[in-house]
């Protein structure tokens, strides 16, 4: 599974925890809402700006975040199990850090020219 799909599948427990529309979400951080839904949907690949105004304007670090449930789950996980979620998770962010990057080379790389 992408990336982009695991952080849409996020992004969608953490709007319907805040009982807010993609609308809703869309406004507060100042996005249009088909941004938004592409973001949820996984697919577009938000910039750093979309993670930081998340931040501010909700009080949710995303690059930090663990999984949003949409409702507790009681259960522990065994070690090997927790390792393997936090390789997913380590997963998720190089990618969006690479696409980031690669994005940010390209710009610097189309300024010196």
């Amino acid at each position: 599974m992408s990336a982009n799909i695991e952080l849409g599948k996020q992004l969608k427990a953490l709007r319907k925890k805040l009982k807010l529309s993609q609308a809703d979400i869309a406004a507060k951080i100042g996005i249009q809402q088909v941004r938004y839904n592409y973001y949820e949907q996984g697919k577009r690949n938000p910039k750093i700006d979309f993670f930081n105004a998340v931040k501010e304007k909700l009080g949710v670090d995303l690059l930090m975040i663990n999984d949003i449930k949409e409702k507790p789950i009681k259960t522990s996980l065994s070690k090997d199990d927790y390792v393997i979620y936090l390789e997913r998770q380590n997963k998720i962010l190089l990618d969006i850090i690479q696409k980031n990057t690669k994005a940010l080379n390209t710009f610097n790389n189309n300024i010196k020219t």
